[in-house]
């Protein structure tokens, strides 16, 4: 019996030991993802602050200015649009790597210089961070506010769901460039993207080419006898992303709110979490395996206090419960605790346990029935071996108990040459009390049977 035990509590350690060890390891991180993915799709829309706003190089200004990539004569009325309304920061997700029209690049230069509040992209090798893939021109380099890099890393699904926020080159440390214009530094390696919602429903859009339009019309009204599209004071004050969302835009990516979502859309989302003070943040190995503790404690307390309906009913309710509070803390605090594994191992070990409570009793079932067939035997030993042999009669006897013991009996009694007695008898009632009482009630019977056939004689 010792033995059984002790080879039940190194059952259970095993499996206690591999959930935990299937927890720390993020073993299930996949289907985690996709959990991570339904509490951005089902949380309400994040507020984003009023400074970013979004400058669009989409299929209007394709179109109205005939092909891909445009020529840098175009960002530089961009630049002077902005810093003539006033913008805080101008920060491109374009990149200007390479030469192109010596005119073009002189009037950017000039732009940029004059504007002072630009900050370019450059781009590492996603396969070797030692190499640059995209960098700045040093002409527009040394005049720009800020450089950053934009890479976004891919989770092993596929979808984009952190930066890194910082990479080492060449000794030094290069941050993020969302991070550089917003001035923070952050310790962790990676930083999760707290998309406030849908690209189409978040941030203010703004039509690059409606900007370009709108301060040539505030500059020159009379020659070109239009009223501005925009009103480019609202862009006073803000922090303008300038990237590509056309049709077939290599930058765009998929995310948990969108299957296409623009890079530059990344980056403000970036910004924005950092001005509300609004992040994502995954709860550590270490925490989620305290929940996990917590989860199979109450599942170990249901399984063996509990009825096996009353048990499975608990957990039925214990799992959804524990589903909604997770996704509750997403909503209003950004902590991302681990769902699919808690719950799977939590259920999975409800289920062991509830498969060891049911080997328990079979064995108990087993001893129970091996201590029946001892009775029933003992039981049969009280009545009579052999039929007695009285002449003119032919007698047969036969006990079968409902269950394997039971309150039936008979005896046979001598009782002189000339009387024979015969005792039938049948206890109220069926199983082991009945037994026990039928015992007593042949003991009885016999000794005082044996005192009246010597009384008879």
């Amino acid at each position: 019996m010792k033995l059984q035990k002790l080879q039940r509590t190194l059952f259970i350690l095993v499996i206690i030991t591999g959930a935990l060890l299937l927890s720390y390891f993020r073993i299930l991180d996949n289907y985690e993802l996709e959990t991570l993915d339904m509490r951005f799709r089902l949380r309400p829309p994040l507020p984003v602050d009023d400074k970013i706003a979004i400058i669009e190089i989409a299929d209007d200004t394709i179109k109205k200015l005939g092909q891909w990539p445009i020529s840098r004569k175009y960002h530089a009325l961009l630049v002077y649009a902005l810093t003539q309304a006033g913008a805080e920061a101008i920060v491109f997700d374009v990149f200007f790597s390479d030469p192109s029209d010596e005119d073009a690049d002189s009037r950017l230069e000039k732009a940029i210089t004059h504007s002072g509040r630009v900050y370019l992209p450059y781009v590492f090798d996603q396969i070797e961070p030692r190499m640059v893939q995209e960098d700045v021109l040093p002409r527009f380099k040394k005049h720009v506010k800020g450089t950053g890099f934009i890479n976004i890393v891919p989770d092993t699904d596929g979808k984009f769901r952190r930066i890194p926020t910082s990479i080492r080159y060449e000794g030094k440390l290069h941050p993020h460039l969302a991070l550089r214009v917003a001035g923070e530094k952050v310790a962790d390696p990676f930083l999760l993207v707290n998309f406030p919602g849908k690209w189409e429903e978040t941030f203010r859009h703004y039509s690059f080419i409606d900007v370009i339009d709108s301060h040539m019309s505030s500059q020159f009204p009379e020659a070109l006898d239009r009223k501005p599209a925009l009103d480019l004071r609202e862009l006073k004050g803000a922090v303008c992303f300038v990237g590509v969302t056309a049709t077939a835009t290599p930058d765009a990516h998929p995310t948990p709110v969108g299957a296409v979502y623009p890079g530059v859309g990344v980056h403000a989302s970036v910004l924005n979490s950092i001005l509300t003070d609004r992040s994502v943040q995954r709860a550590g190995r270490i925490a989620n395996m305290v929940i996990l503790i917590l989860l199979c404690l109450s599942v170990y307390f249901i399984s063996m206090r509990l009825r096996k309906s009353a048990g499975f009913i608990a957990v039925a309710i214990l799992i959804p419960v524990y589903t909604l509070a997770a996704m509750l803390i997403f909503f209003y605090s950004g902590l991302w605790i681990d769902i699919i594994s808690p719950i799977t191992i939590t259920f999975v070990f409800y289920l062991i346990l509830t498969i060891v409570r049911y080997i328990g009793e079979m064995n108990r079932m087993e001893l129970l029935e091996r201590e029946l067939g001892i009775a029933k035997k003992i039981q049969e030993s009280f009545l009579p071996k052999k039929m007695p042999k009285v002449k003119g009669l032919e007698i047969a006897a036969k006990m079968v108990t409902a269950r394997q013991v039971g309150g039936d009996l008979y005896d046979f009694v001598h009782m002189g040459e000339s009387a024979f007695g015969v005792m039938i008898g049948d206890v109220a009632g069926k199983g082991i009390p009945a037994a026990l009482y039928m015992a007593k009630v042949v003991s009885e019977f016999k000794s005082c049977a044996i005192h009246s056939a010597d009384q008879a004689i």
